[in-house]
């Protein structure tokens, strides 16, 4: 596996300007996201030069990893450029993906031109400057990149023991089998099981002349010369035993003898771990011939990385019981460390990422049952791939989530008009999924990543001040939520069940339910952590609505929580579900493609003849 060693360092960046292709009058504004840190400019107005001048720096800590051929994994900013075409209305003009690692050993500021992905004829070029002061020690939590608090993980100096929701593991419902695919080739062999390894051969004295490896009867017949260079037909697995036979016997001490996989002299198995170091590691070339996602509209192409990526999982029978589950573990090892950070195609941006992490596992879930893949090794697979689909739909969402920051303080408050606010936010809800783009089903999944967000922000922003945690406050909350709920359809499940905690206090703090019966806490508030909802009623305070005291203690004993003095931010909830997500995406249509010709002649498993 490719080692890499971490190190901490920040990046200097400067977004010195962006220059527009024709002129406007209207303002602009630039977001930016790094990690889990976020930043906006000002609204800025084109000067006479068709120009938008910033001169804003940001100085993000980041962990970077530098291999030994000092090659430096990707370590991306996304920037995204936002045109104002009213006061409250605001549409994404462009965007662009920056790697930060290019910038890793320049000690000076370097300036380049990013020309920026955008609908219009003329694109918009950012003018960025960057350059990195490392150190020689990462932190523990070095991706806390900014001092600006991030809206979606508000900090706070005495929250460190409250833990999050912990969602559930993933469970896959088995797929139909493939309709249009053609891999006659590739065959389940579950009800076979894996060739035994060959005996260990064990080496004599150093006085003993090297005993030689079983061979077969025809070569058994030219034993006669033993000190012949080996041929060519002589298996990879037979050579390298005989090699440290030959070693033993000029006294050399051997610890142990290496156990050879099964079906290692197989000349046909895939380099697994070597191909995904290729593919990951460099520009994954354009298809030559696309398919479509929705082939009857001729919409939402594949993904130029994932045939190549997949094909190798599929012809390499990976995931069924042909492969050793050492070998399997080599080869998803060197895939999950590379993946994350893969160039993929060139230029490749969050949604490319998003799209094929997506694309990936709906194909695998289909796959599942036709070829007798192993659960044990798709559900390893689905659980890391889905934390990073909810990870790149975040970052999707992440310039979105700073159009609501007004709205959410608002609302943290309690004093505000329900009409006004709701009419407002709804305006806002309604601009952020035009940005949407891709097909119906995978707008659906960004939606309800949104929706999550925003669940997480909304509760931060009332637990971040306990002096706010009584009745009335809580009855102005939930008369807001409830209108969300009827006008839109629209759910913040945690946020409403720390309102309703609030609003039924003296109920949950009284409740003399016996062991095994379900208590008012369960019913009200069941995903809440404990230690939250003892935070809530601590702080609980009556007022003119409800001017009954509550003792909290009881109920603390009854959670097992000791004294909940402090908390940590709530996180946004991931989707554990993916596959409704590809209601609309024609999977079986992933291999109708044709690889770059260069490409197929480094991986002859990737033709398509």
């Amino acid at each position: 596996m490719g080692k890499f060693i971490k190190r901490s360092g920040t990046a200097h960046c400067k977004f010195v300007k962006i220059k527009l292709g024709k002129k406007y009058t209207n303002k602009f504004r630039i977001t930016f996201v790094r990690g889990k840190s976020m930043d906006r400019s000002d609204l800025v107005v084109p000067n006479e030069n068709n120009e938008l001048i910033f001169d804003l720096p940001f100085d993000p800590q980041c962990l970077f990893f530098v291999a030994h051929n000092k090659k430096v994994r990707r370590k991306n900013l996304k920037v995204v450029l936002h045109r104002f075409v009213s006061a409250d209305t605001q549409k994404i003009f462009g965007e662009v993906d920056i790697d930060l690692g290019q910038y890793y050993y320049d000690a000076e500021p370097i300036s380049k031109d990013f020309t920026m992905g955008s609908k219009h004829g003329a694109k918009p070029i950012l003018t960025f400057e960057c350059y990195v002061s490392r150190r020689r020690k990462a932190r523990k939590h070095p991706e806390r990149t900014h001092e600006r608090v991030s809206l979606l993980e508000d900090r706070y100096l005495d929250s460190s023991t409250y833990e999050p929701y912990v969602q559930p593991s993933v469970k896959i419902k088995p797929a139909k089998g493939d309709p249009i695919e053609s891999d006659s080739d590739f065959k389940s062999e579950s009800s076979s099981p894996p060739p035994p390894p060959p005996e260990e051969p064990k080496p004599e004295p150093a006085a003993q002349p090297p005993p030689q490896p079983h061979l077969d009867s025809e070569e058994e017949e030219k034993k006669e010369a033993p000190e012949e260079e080996p041929k060519r037909q002589d298996s990879q697995g037979l050579l390298k035993v005989k090699s440290l036979v030959q070693k033993a016997s000029a006294g050399i001490t051997l610890s142990r003898m290496p156990k050879l996989r099964p079906g290692i002299a197989d000349a046909n198995r895939l380099d697994v771990p070597g191909i995904f170091r290729k593919l990951l590691t460099q520009p994954i070339p354009e298809l030559i011939e696309v398919s479509f996602m929705d082939p009857d509209t001729q919409s939402g192409k594949f993904p130029s990385g994932l045939y190549p990526i997949y094909q190798t999982m599929l012809k390499s029978k990976l995931f069924t019981t042909s492969i050793d589950s050492d070998f399997f573990t080599e080869s998803m090892n060197v895939f999950y460390e590379l993946y994350p950070s893969a160039p993929l195609v060139e230029p490749c941006d969050t949604e490319q990422r998003f799209l094929t992490t997506l694309v990936l596992l709906l194909i695998t879930n289909l796959h599942s049952a036709q070829y007798g893949f192993l659960p044990e090794r798709t559900s390893d697979f689905f659980n890391h791939m889905l934390s990073l689909l909810n990870e790149y739909a975040r970052e999707i969402i992440a310039p979105i989530i700073l159009d609501f920051e007004a709205l959410v303080n608002t609302f943290s408050t309690a004093r505000f008009d329900v009409d006004d606010l709701l009419g407002r936010f709804n305006e806002a809800y309604d601009a952020a999924l035009e940005t949407f783009h891709f097909l119906p089903s995978v707008n659906l999944f960004l939606t309800k990543s949104l929706n999550n967000s925003l669940d997480a922000i909304m509760l931060n922003k009332i637990l971040i001040n306990p002096a706010r945690f009584a009745f009335s406050r809580a009855v102005a909350w939930n008369s807001f939520l409830t209108a969300c709920l009827t006008t839109k359809q629209l759910d913040f499940p945690l946020t409403r069940q720390c309102v309703t905690c609030l609003m039924m206090a003296v109920n949950i703090a009284t409740d003399q339910s016996k062991e095994g019966d379900e208590d008012i806490r369960s019913s009200v508030c069941p995903d809440l952590d404990p230690n939250l909802i003892v935070y809530l009623l601590k702080n609980y305070k009556p007022d003119n609505m409800m001017e009954i005291s509550i003792n909290y203690r009881l109920i603390a004993q009854k959670l097992g929580v000791k004294d909940a003095v402090k908390y940590t931010p709530v996180k946004p909830a991931e989707l554990n579900d993916f596959q409704f997500a590809g209601d609309n995406i024609r999977v079986a249509y992933w291999s109708m493609v044709k690889p770059d010709p260069k490409l197929v002649q480094e991986f002859p498993h990737l033709s398509t003849k």
